[in-house]
Protein backbone atom coordinates (compact mmCIF):
# COMPACT_ATOMS: atom_id res chain seq x y z
CA UNK A 1 0.00 0.00 0.00
CA UNK A 2 1.48 3.36 -1.65
CA UNK A 3 0.53 5.92 1.42
CA UNK A 4 1.29 9.19 2.79
CA UNK A 5 0.61 10.94 6.32
CA UNK A 6 -2.78 13.26 5.77
CA UNK A 7 -2.22 16.72 7.07
CA UNK A 8 -4.21 17.87 4.25
CA UNK A 9 -8.05 18.52 5.23
CA UNK A 10 -9.13 18.33 1.59
CA UNK A 11 -8.79 14.30 1.36
CA UNK A 12 -7.21 12.23 -1.10
CA UNK A 13 -6.25 10.83 -4.53
CA UNK A 14 -6.29 6.73 -5.21
CA UNK A 15 -5.84 4.51 -8.18
CA UNK A 16 -4.92 0.75 -8.36
CA UNK A 17 -3.17 -2.30 -10.25
CA UNK A 18 -4.41 -5.62 -9.35
CA UNK A 19 -3.29 -8.72 -10.54
CA UNK A 20 -5.67 -11.53 -11.68
CA UNK A 21 -6.00 -13.57 -9.33
CA UNK A 22 -7.99 -12.50 -5.66
CA UNK A 23 -8.94 -15.21 -2.78
CA UNK A 24 -13.11 -14.43 -2.22
CA UNK A 25 -12.71 -16.12 1.17
CA UNK A 26 -10.33 -13.49 2.42
CA UNK A 27 -11.68 -10.47 0.70
CA UNK A 28 -14.99 -11.72 2.45
CA UNK A 29 -13.86 -11.83 5.62
CA UNK A 30 -12.25 -8.68 5.55
CA UNK A 31 -14.90 -6.46 4.05
CA UNK A 32 -17.33 -8.44 6.95
CA UNK A 33 -14.98 -6.90 9.69
CA UNK A 34 -15.23 -3.54 7.99
CA UNK A 35 -19.13 -3.70 7.65
CA UNK A 36 -19.43 -4.18 3.73
CA UNK A 37 -20.20 -8.05 3.36
CA UNK A 38 -22.61 -7.16 0.42
CA UNK A 39 -19.86 -5.54 -1.45
CA UNK A 40 -17.32 -9.01 -2.43
CA UNK A 41 -17.84 -10.05 -5.52
CA UNK A 42 -19.37 -13.57 -6.67
CA UNK A 43 -16.97 -16.05 -8.02
CA UNK A 44 -16.69 -16.83 -11.37
CA UNK A 45 -19.55 -19.16 -12.85
CA UNK A 46 -18.32 -22.79 -13.80
CA UNK A 47 -18.34 -21.92 -17.60
CA UNK A 48 -16.74 -18.56 -17.17
CA UNK A 49 -14.01 -20.44 -15.30
CA UNK A 50 -13.83 -22.93 -18.26
CA UNK A 51 -13.35 -19.99 -20.14
CA UNK A 52 -10.66 -18.38 -18.72
CA UNK A 53 -8.73 -21.93 -17.84
CA UNK A 54 -9.04 -22.97 -22.30
CA UNK A 55 -7.81 -19.20 -22.13
CA UNK A 56 -4.69 -20.20 -20.33
CA UNK A 57 -3.97 -23.10 -22.23
CA UNK A 58 -4.46 -22.24 -25.77
CA UNK A 59 -2.81 -18.70 -25.52
CA UNK A 60 -1.25 -18.68 -28.63
CA UNK A 61 -2.06 -15.08 -30.57
CA UNK A 62 -3.95 -17.34 -33.12
CA UNK A 63 -5.74 -19.33 -30.79
CA UNK A 64 -9.32 -17.95 -29.90
CA UNK A 65 -11.73 -19.15 -27.78
CA UNK A 66 -15.34 -18.54 -28.56
CA UNK A 67 -18.81 -19.58 -26.91
CA UNK A 68 -20.72 -22.20 -28.99
CA UNK A 69 -24.43 -21.61 -29.29
CA UNK A 70 -25.30 -22.82 -26.22
CA UNK A 71 -22.59 -21.87 -24.07
CA UNK A 72 -24.46 -23.27 -20.43
CA UNK A 73 -24.53 -26.76 -22.37
CA UNK A 74 -22.41 -26.69 -24.87
CA UNK A 75 -19.68 -25.00 -23.39
CA UNK A 76 -16.95 -23.17 -25.84
CA UNK A 77 -14.39 -24.21 -29.38
CA UNK A 78 -11.23 -23.21 -29.63
CA UNK A 79 -10.43 -22.33 -33.20
CA UNK A 80 -7.22 -21.65 -34.57
CA UNK A 81 -7.63 -18.34 -36.85
CA UNK A 82 -5.14 -18.06 -40.28
CA UNK A 83 -5.16 -14.75 -41.54
CA UNK A 84 -5.75 -14.65 -45.28
CA UNK A 85 -5.20 -11.62 -48.40
CA UNK A 86 -8.82 -11.59 -48.66
CA UNK A 87 -10.80 -13.47 -45.89
CA UNK A 88 -8.95 -15.60 -43.12
CA UNK A 89 -9.81 -19.27 -42.03
CA UNK A 90 -10.38 -20.77 -38.89
CA UNK A 91 -10.18 -24.22 -37.76
CA UNK A 92 -11.32 -26.11 -34.52
CA UNK A 93 -8.89 -27.13 -32.50
CA UNK A 94 -11.21 -28.56 -29.60
CA UNK A 95 -14.25 -28.25 -28.50
CA UNK A 96 -15.12 -28.48 -24.50
CA UNK A 97 -17.70 -28.09 -21.64
CA UNK A 98 -18.54 -27.90 -18.08
CA UNK A 99 -21.16 -29.05 -15.90
CA UNK A 100 -22.65 -25.74 -14.45
CA UNK A 101 -23.54 -27.40 -11.30
CA UNK A 102 -20.72 -29.86 -10.28
CA UNK A 103 -17.81 -28.28 -12.15
CA UNK A 104 -16.93 -31.46 -14.06
CA UNK A 105 -15.35 -30.81 -16.95
CA UNK A 106 -15.47 -32.21 -20.69
CA UNK A 107 -13.61 -32.36 -24.20
CA UNK A 108 -16.53 -33.22 -26.24
CA UNK A 109 -14.15 -32.78 -29.82
CA UNK A 110 -10.73 -32.72 -30.64
CA UNK A 111 -7.72 -33.00 -27.73
CA UNK A 112 -7.08 -31.22 -24.67
CA UNK A 113 -5.57 -32.65 -21.49
CA UNK A 114 -8.71 -32.84 -19.39
CA UNK A 115 -6.90 -33.42 -16.02
CA UNK A 116 -5.06 -29.87 -16.89
CA UNK A 117 -8.13 -28.37 -18.32
CA UNK A 118 -9.94 -29.51 -14.68
CA UNK A 119 -7.39 -28.04 -12.39
CA UNK A 120 -7.16 -24.82 -14.11
CA UNK A 121 -10.95 -24.51 -14.51
CA UNK A 122 -11.17 -25.27 -10.52
CA UNK A 123 -8.78 -22.44 -9.77
CA UNK A 124 -10.09 -19.90 -11.54
CA UNK A 125 -13.42 -20.85 -10.13
CA UNK A 126 -11.75 -20.10 -6.44
CA UNK A 127 -10.22 -16.62 -7.37
CA UNK A 128 -11.64 -13.74 -9.12
CA UNK A 129 -10.66 -11.69 -11.53
CA UNK A 130 -8.78 -8.23 -11.17
CA UNK A 131 -12.28 -6.59 -13.02
CA UNK A 132 -14.71 -7.94 -10.50
CA UNK A 133 -12.49 -6.66 -7.79
CA UNK A 134 -11.73 -2.94 -9.62
CA UNK A 135 -16.06 -2.76 -9.93
CA UNK A 136 -16.31 -3.82 -6.03
CA UNK A 137 -13.74 -0.96 -5.36
CA UNK A 138 -15.72 1.69 -7.71
CA UNK A 139 -19.09 0.67 -5.67
CA UNK A 140 -17.32 0.90 -2.09
CA UNK A 141 -15.84 4.44 -3.47
CA UNK A 142 -19.05 5.59 -4.80
CA UNK A 143 -21.85 4.29 -2.29
CA UNK A 144 -19.79 4.13 0.86
CA UNK A 145 -17.52 6.69 1.16
CA UNK A 146 -18.96 9.76 -0.92
CA UNK A 147 -15.81 9.42 -2.96
CA UNK A 148 -16.18 10.56 -7.31
CA UNK A 149 -14.16 9.76 -9.96
CA UNK A 150 -11.42 12.21 -11.47
CA UNK A 151 -11.66 10.59 -14.92
CA UNK A 152 -14.75 9.80 -17.14
CA UNK A 153 -13.80 6.44 -17.81
CA UNK A 154 -12.68 5.72 -14.29
CA UNK A 155 -9.30 4.73 -12.61
CA UNK A 156 -8.41 8.15 -10.35
CA UNK A 157 -10.71 9.13 -7.65
CA UNK A 158 -11.26 11.42 -5.03
CA UNK A 159 -12.16 10.46 -1.62
CA UNK A 160 -13.02 13.00 0.98
CA UNK A 161 -10.87 13.67 3.96
CA UNK A 162 -13.49 11.54 6.43
CA UNK A 163 -13.65 8.86 4.66
CA UNK A 164 -9.72 8.13 4.39
CA UNK A 165 -9.16 5.77 7.28
CA UNK A 166 -11.98 3.64 5.86
CA UNK A 167 -10.30 3.52 2.67
CA UNK A 168 -6.95 2.95 3.90
CA UNK A 169 -9.05 -0.50 5.62
CA UNK A 170 -9.96 -1.78 2.65
CA UNK A 171 -6.36 -1.01 0.69
CA UNK A 172 -5.61 -3.81 3.39
CA UNK A 173 -8.29 -6.34 2.65
CA UNK A 174 -7.76 -6.07 -0.79
CA UNK A 175 -3.48 -6.09 -1.04
CA UNK A 176 -3.81 -9.34 1.43
CA UNK A 177 -6.44 -10.69 -0.47
CA UNK A 178 -4.03 -10.93 -3.72
CA UNK A 179 -3.34 -14.83 -4.66
CA UNK A 180 0.58 -15.29 -5.04
CA UNK A 181 2.75 -14.37 -7.75
CA UNK A 182 -0.01 -12.18 -8.84
CA UNK A 183 -0.15 -8.74 -6.63
CA UNK A 184 -3.08 -5.98 -5.70
CA UNK A 185 -1.68 -2.55 -5.52
CA UNK A 186 -3.62 0.08 -4.04
CA UNK A 187 -1.57 3.90 -4.01
CA UNK A 188 -3.56 6.67 -2.09
CA UNK A 189 -1.80 10.27 -1.77
CA UNK A 190 -3.17 13.47 -0.39
CA UNK A 191 -5.04 16.16 -2.54
CA UNK A 192 -3.98 19.51 -1.49
CA UNK A 193 -7.22 21.92 -2.37
CA UNK A 194 -5.30 24.36 -5.05
CA UNK A 195 -7.40 25.94 -8.19
CA UNK A 196 -6.37 22.98 -10.37
CA UNK A 197 -7.76 20.26 -8.06
CA UNK A 198 -11.07 22.35 -7.23
CA UNK A 199 -11.68 22.56 -10.81
CA UNK A 200 -11.41 19.08 -11.50
CA UNK A 201 -13.41 17.94 -8.23
CA UNK A 202 -16.11 20.57 -9.85
CA UNK A 203 -15.86 19.10 -12.88
CA UNK A 204 -16.38 15.41 -11.91
CA UNK A 205 -18.96 15.54 -9.40
CA UNK A 206 -21.16 17.84 -12.17
CA UNK A 207 -20.30 15.42 -14.82
CA UNK A 208 -21.68 12.22 -11.97
CA UNK A 209 -25.05 14.61 -11.39
CA UNK A 210 -25.70 15.55 -14.87
CA UNK A 211 -25.19 11.38 -15.80
CA UNK A 212 -27.92 10.41 -12.94
CA UNK A 213 -29.70 13.39 -13.50
CA UNK A 214 -30.79 12.47 -16.87
CA UNK A 215 -31.07 8.82 -16.48
CA UNK A 216 -33.61 9.51 -14.00
CA UNK A 217 -35.31 12.03 -15.99
CA UNK A 218 -35.58 9.79 -18.75
CA UNK A 219 -36.80 6.67 -16.19
CA UNK A 220 -39.93 9.03 -15.13
CA UNK A 221 -40.50 10.68 -18.45
CA UNK A 222 -40.35 7.65 -20.45
CA UNK A 223 -42.02 4.77 -18.25
CA UNK A 224 -45.14 4.34 -16.26
CA UNK A 225 -44.13 3.65 -13.36
CA UNK A 226 -45.84 2.96 -9.98
CA UNK A 227 -46.22 4.13 -6.69
CA UNK A 228 -43.14 2.31 -5.24
CA UNK A 229 -40.97 2.84 -8.35
CA UNK A 230 -41.58 6.79 -8.23
CA UNK A 231 -40.81 6.80 -4.38
CA UNK A 232 -37.95 4.86 -4.95
CA UNK A 233 -36.83 7.24 -7.59
CA UNK A 234 -37.87 10.40 -5.42
CA UNK A 235 -35.35 8.67 -2.89
CA UNK A 236 -32.36 8.71 -5.70
CA UNK A 237 -32.77 12.09 -6.26
CA UNK A 238 -33.09 13.28 -2.67
CA UNK A 239 -29.50 11.23 -2.62
CA UNK A 240 -28.34 13.46 -5.75
CA UNK A 241 -29.62 16.80 -3.97
CA UNK A 242 -27.60 16.03 -0.61
CA UNK A 243 -24.46 14.81 -2.98
CA UNK A 244 -24.23 17.92 -4.21
CA UNK A 245 -24.85 19.93 -1.17
CA UNK A 246 -21.92 17.63 0.49
CA UNK A 247 -19.08 18.56 -2.19
CA UNK A 248 -20.83 22.30 -2.13
CA UNK A 249 -18.73 21.70 1.67
CA UNK A 250 -16.34 20.13 0.39
CA UNK A 251 -15.17 22.47 -2.01
CA UNK A 252 -16.27 25.65 -0.58
CA UNK A 253 -18.60 27.20 -2.94
CA UNK A 254 -22.14 26.52 -4.72
CA UNK A 255 -22.55 24.23 -7.74
CA UNK A 256 -25.23 25.64 -9.12
CA UNK A 257 -25.27 24.02 -12.48
CA UNK A 258 -25.28 20.10 -10.79
CA UNK A 259 -28.79 21.89 -9.32
CA UNK A 260 -29.57 22.81 -12.43
CA UNK A 261 -29.49 19.40 -13.83
CA UNK A 262 -30.61 18.30 -10.71
CA UNK A 263 -33.94 20.32 -11.36
CA UNK A 264 -34.65 19.24 -14.99
CA UNK A 265 -34.96 15.90 -13.52
CA UNK A 266 -37.21 16.73 -10.97
CA UNK A 267 -39.56 18.88 -13.20
CA UNK A 268 -40.82 14.98 -14.12
CA UNK A 269 -42.55 14.26 -10.43
CA UNK A 270 -44.37 17.23 -10.59
CA UNK A 271 -46.91 15.25 -12.31
CA UNK A 272 -46.38 11.93 -10.15
CA UNK A 273 -49.11 12.06 -7.49
CA UNK A 274 -48.06 9.56 -5.58
CA UNK A 275 -44.48 10.80 -4.85
CA UNK A 276 -46.56 14.20 -4.23
CA UNK A 277 -48.36 12.34 -1.20
CA UNK A 278 -44.88 11.57 0.63
CA UNK A 279 -43.84 14.94 1.78
CA UNK A 280 -41.49 13.56 3.76
CA UNK A 281 -39.84 11.88 0.64
CA UNK A 282 -40.44 13.90 -1.93
CA UNK A 283 -39.58 17.09 0.19
CA UNK A 284 -35.92 16.26 -0.31
CA UNK A 285 -35.99 16.18 -3.63
CA UNK A 286 -36.04 20.23 -4.28
CA UNK A 287 -33.38 22.42 -3.99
Amino acid sequence: MNTTPFNVAAGGMTWWSLGQQTDPAILQNGLTQFGLPDYSPKPRSWPMSLKAALAEMFAKPEELVRPLKNRKRDGYTVVVEEKGVSQNTYTREVNASVDPESGRVQVTAGYADVTELQRLTNHFHRVLPSSSVSDMLTKIIHEQLNGVSLKANGGLYFIPEDSIRRWQDIIMVVEAAAVEPTANDLSIVPLEMNAMTLRDIKRSICREVESEAERLRKDIAENSLGTDALLNRAVRASQLRDRIRQYEQILGQALDVCHQNLDIAVQAFSVASAVQDDAEVYGGVFA
